[in-house]
């Protein structure tokens, strides 16, 4: 039989899996079952679980038994039981029916031979168990070639009574399906099988996905995703189009069967000869069903041929021209030359590359001249073909004389963050030969810079890490430019990158605290960081837990004040910090108390204003005072020929005064003096003198 061997292998490894959702006795026959709902008609694949079960029903058959479920979502109270086939219907169909379908199907012709085919005769009695080694393994055989047909192919599994087709399926319904033996059980006790399907089950088969294509010489490698569709397809067509996808025609005469056993194979893989090189392929896979049918198309890979070249180029010879170019020799086997299309001289300034195109050439020219060469050239000759494959020569160092150093680098940049790491870059140089740069730093930018690079580094960047904890406020770096030859540029200008303050600034001192007049004054000594931004006064009341900023003082020539919003007698509490630009805060500077002492005087009257009204014949005075709780003023009255005596006293709450008592062509003295309600006063005014 054709593809003996291939059969043998799938069989080993692939019988037809069949769910079964009730468990059985162990060691006991029984008939898993599947069904596929389609849009108006429902397939069903059945298989006996043991070779001796399935030869007993191919004599006996089977009856497959419907029963309605449910019915517009509705469960039904008793379910609605209908044979749908008999045992005269579900078993091996005669010889003669198979004649027409062997002739069109090779998969039929594997199962009416498994069936129907001649055998030998064994003679138990004659002792000989070789024969009966030998039948037990026919019989297998026999069994798993069916099964084999049956999956590769509906219509046979139909025909070895094994399939069935239930086209009086209703949308708005479901079904138990059960199989039965009709084995009689004096003979063999084999389990029934059943499923649960409906049409409303039914989904489109996905297409295949995952397809990959090597193209070699005259040949492509195919490989795409198995493992997971092993649950929906035992075999797939590989499909071909050589007129740029319009039409596609099976690679081979057999669906291509899964054999792998191995779990950890994810992957089919099939290899297809190409008619020639250079021509474009389409490839594209489907999956075939248990039940027959197969999936849409996979997406499309496509490619050429590629004919290889088996000789390589070699530089025979380079010479430097005047120190500004290089002629390049190579040589190439007289016996590949109609492999090839021509050369490529490719360079670089570093051996791994990147290479560069120079000149291309064809396949008769071995020599070129590069008109622009680096200071350091590594050249390595290419031959090429049209397919695009590509052999390639070792490459030659060729170096000219170099003094000239590269560009300053410009444009300097970084950060530093809050841990002290610094990233530092610039704009990259723009010279062919160029090695990399070399980083230096320093903490302040008239000094001496190191190096904190150890080779050069290839980037426009550097990561550097500084300590935080230093007073010192900013890092420098500079940057050099380094060519293959070493040649080094000048520094480039210092840039300056502020670290970030992680140090609190020295806490302010007290100086002396006092009690006067107007209330308590305070002095300090401003904190002596560099970077501090403002000094904030605490205060409360002895006694007081709370502490309320009293003032913030954003500038550093102010280091003293005096509190007039204080008690007579009351002692308060004062504390100061500094805060800097990172808004971090000093200690606070150790609490001083201080007391306003009441010595009974007030402050002066002052604004003091006089009007003469000689109409009315009167001398008015006004004065302003803010002092709370006065319980009168006191006004004091001089003449010429009189000496400065009370004249009269106002309430606390007048600011004005009108003196009629007059005489013309004299000149008076006026004072005031206020009186508290807690017999505190203030002192005299200032003498104020009105000619009247």
């Amino acid at each position: 039989m054709k593809g003996f061997f291939f059969l043998a292998m799938y069989l080993s490894i692939s019988v037809l899996t069949f769910g079964q959702s009730e468990p059985q006795e162990e060691g006991k026959p029984q008939i898993p079952i599947l069904a596929r709902a389609q849009e108006k008609q429902i397939l069903l694949r059945w298989a006996p679980s043991t070779p001796v079960a399935w030869q007993l029903l191919n004599k006996y058959g089977y009856q497959l038994e419907r029963y309605t479920v449910t019915r517009d979502g509705n469960v039904l109270e008793m379910p609605e039981r209908l044979i749908l086939a008999t045992a005269e219907e579900l078993k091996p169909q005669p010889m003669h029916l198979w004649e027409t379908l062997v002739d069109e199907n090779d998969y039929a012709a594997i199962a009416a031979q498994a069936i129907y085919g001649e055998t030998f005769e064994l003679d138990a009695d004659n002792g000989d168990i070789m024969q009966v080694v030998n039948k037990v393994r026919e019989t297998e055989s026999r069994f798993s070639y069916t099964l084999f047909a049956a999956d590769q192919s509906f219509e046979v599994a139909k025909m070895s009574g094994l399939a069935f087709v239930d086209v009086t399926a209703r949308e708005n319904e479901k079904y138990l399906y059960r199989i039965h033996s009709q084995v009689p059980e004096t003979v063999e006790r084999i389990d029934f099988g059943f499923v649960y399907a409906g049409l409303q089950d039914y989904q489109p088969l996905p297409k295949p996905y995952g397809l990959e294509a090597v193209f070699t010489d005259r040949a492509v490698v195919l490989k795409w995703e198995r493992a997971n569709f092993d649950h929906l397809y035992n075999s797939y067509w590989v499909e071909k189009s050589s007129d740029l996808g319009k039409t596609y025609s099976k690679i081979t005469n057999r669906p291509l069967i899964n054999t792998s056993e191995n779990e950890n194979n994810r992957y089919m893989f099939k290899t297809d000869s190409l008619a020639e090189n250079g021509k474009t392929y389409y490839y594209r896979v489907r999956g075939v069903s248990s039940f027959g049918e197969v999936s849409m198309p996979s997406d499309s890979v496509v490619g050429m041929g590629v004919k290889k070249i088996d000789f390589v180029p070699a530089i025979t010879g380079t010479k430097i021209i005047d120190n500004e170019k290089v002629r390049v020799n190579w040589d190439f086997p007289l016996e590949g030359q109609d492999q090839i299309d021509g050369f490529k001289l490719e360079k670089s300034n570093n051996t791994d590359g990147p290479y560069q195109l120079v000149n291309t050439l064809s396949a008769n020219i071995k020599e070129t001249i590069d008109e622009r060469p680096y200071s350091t050239n590594y050249y390595r000759v290419k031959a090429y073909n049209k397919t695009g494959d590509e052999t390639t020569s070792f490459s030659v160092l060729v170096q000219l004389q170099d003094s000239i150093p590269p560009a300053v680098p410009v444009q300097l940049s970084g950060l530093v963050d809050s841990i002290g790491v610094v990233k530092v870059s610039w704009k990259e140089n723009s010279e062919n030969d160029l090695l990399g740069y070399r980083v230096y730093r320093s903490n302040f930018k008239n000094s001496e810079f190191g190096q904190v690079t150890n080779e050069p580094v290839k980037e426009a960047y550097f990561t550097d890490s500084i300590s935080l904890n230093t007073l010192t406020g900013s890092i420098f770096y500079k940057v050099v430019a380094v060519d293959f030859r070493f040649n080094p540029s000048d520094f480039s200008e210092a840039v300056a990158l502020k670290r970030p303050d992680i140090i609190p600034p020295v806490p302010p001192v007290f100086k002396s605290i006092k009690s006067v007049d107007q209330g308590i004054a305070i002095e300090w000594i401003n904190s002596s960081s560099a970077d501090v931004a403002a000094h904030v006064i605490y205060k409360n009341k002895t006694g007081d837990q709370a502490w309320n900023v009293y003032q913030t003082i954003l500038t550093d020539t102010v280091k003293h004040i005096i509190d007039s919003e204080v008690e007579a007698g009351v002692y308060y509490n004062y504390t100061i910090i500094a805060i800097d630009s990172a808004k971090l805060e000093s200690l606070p500077a150790k609490m001083v108390t201080g007391v306003k002492v009441d010595t009974g005087i007030r402050a002066k009257i002052e604004n003091i204003k006089t009007s003469v009204d000689r109409t009315n014949k009167t001398i008015s005075i006004q004065w302003e005072y803010a002092a709370k709780n006065i319980k009168e003023f006191l006004i004091y009255k001089k003449s010429e020929e009189e000496p400065l005596s009370l004249y009269t006293s106002l309430t606390g709450d007048q600011r004005a005064f009108v003196d009629a008592s007059l005489v013309i062509n004299n000149s008076y003295l006026y004072r005031i003096k206020a009186i508290y309600e807690d017999g505190a006063e203030s002192p005299f005014s200032k003498e104020l003198r009105v000619k009247y």
